[in-house]
């Protein structure tokens, strides 16, 4: 039948990369751009959604890649330079 509510989806390992904002998009999304030169879509996740604190383009930050779409990520902290 189906997945049961609350059970981990088999999507594998999710990559943890570091990067730099070039744009805030609307609903908590930023364009990210990775160390390797690829661009993505990563939304702010954690204590950045709850305390709506901003990153401004050319912020560093953390990200996790999806496991299933190379184009999404979800920023999980600053990188301290």
């Amino acid at each position: 039948m189906g997945a049961k509510r609350g059970a981990k989806q088999d999507g594998g390992e999710a990559a943890e990369v570091s990067g730099t904002v070039l744009e805030e998009l609307p609903s908590l999304l930023y364009r990210v751009r990775l160390d390797s030169g690829h661009t993505v879509a990563a939304a702010a996740t954690g204590r950045y959604r709850m305390d709506f604190l901003r990153l401004l383009p050319g912020s560093r930050v953390r990200l996790r890649l999806s496991p299933r779409d190379a184009t999404r990520a979800r920023i999980v902290g600053r990188v301290e330079q």
